[in-house]
């Protein structure tokens, strides 16, 4: 038995990027979606060529096959007998018929049941219109909040897909992007990182041999005496 799927009235997959929203083919920008809704509808998914031709077939067989036994029949109750050929195909076309009669009826009853789904209808503004088709409304709901929260809250940082054949939907939010670290470049240097500085000799500094205590001169008072002689002579000398 042929079916019509859901996917044969709209699209079933698509992917959320920051601007954008892929639909199988279509590709709407964010900041183009004009409009958005949520409409419930019907169709019937039995309804396809195939199961017409089907049921055509069978009721034909069934027909034929109604005539085979009556046929036969009337041939038996003439005189043939019911133990007989003609017994035994007036049975066998009698259950083909009734074998066929109700397949007949079981797609014919089929091509009659109806199914509800929904549908998300994305308007843009430049005039096209993508649809979302699912039986389960939930999804579209949370798809439209999602876009809806894009639009209103300027906030791109959602991205996700979704598969409405598994009624999933995975959102997800980029990190940040890091921002550099500024290093302040200064020529100054820190006290604690300077070198110490290098030590210079004072060049005005008088250089002397050092005494220590114990390398003072004592005289004592004969060497006292002749060294007065020697500086009276001196003075004598000079004056």
């Amino acid at each position: 038995m042929d079916r019509l799927n859901l996917d044969q009235t709209g699209a079933r997959r698509g992917e959320l990027f920051r601007h954008s929203l892929q639909m199988g083919d279509d590709t709407v920008t964010i900041e183009n979606i004009a409009t958005m809704a949520i409409e419930d509808e019907s169709f019937l998914p039995y309804r396809t060529e195939k199961n017409r031709q089907a049921t055509g077939l069978w009721v034909g067989l069934g027909l034929i096959s109604f005539l085979i036994s009556m046929i036969c029949f009337a041939i038996v109750a003439g005189g043939a007998g019911f133990v007989s050929i003609t017994s035994l195909v007036a049975w066998v076309t009698l259950i083909a018929c009734l074998a066929s009669a109700w397949l007949a009826v079981q797609l014919a009853m089929a091509m009659r049941k109806v199914e509800v789904f929904h549908r998300l209808r994305i308007g843009a503004s430049d005039g096209r219109q993508v649809d979302l088709v699912d039986d389960n409304r939930a999804v579209l709901e949370k798809i439209r909040d999602t876009i809806r929260t894009k639009i209103d809250t300027a906030d791109f940082e959602i991205v996700g897909t979704f598969d409405l054949d598994t009624d999933t939907v995975k959102l997800s939010t980029d990190p940040p992007e890091p921002e550099p670290e500024e290093v302040a470049e200064t020529d100054e240097v820190s006290s604690e990182d300077a070198p110490p500085p290098d030590e210079k000799p004072d060049p005005y500094a008088e250089e002397g041999p050092e005494f220590e205590p114990e390398d003072e001169i004592v005289l004592g008072e004969e060497e006292d005496r002749e060294l007065e002689e020697k500086l009276a002579t001196l003075l004598k000398g000079e004056s």
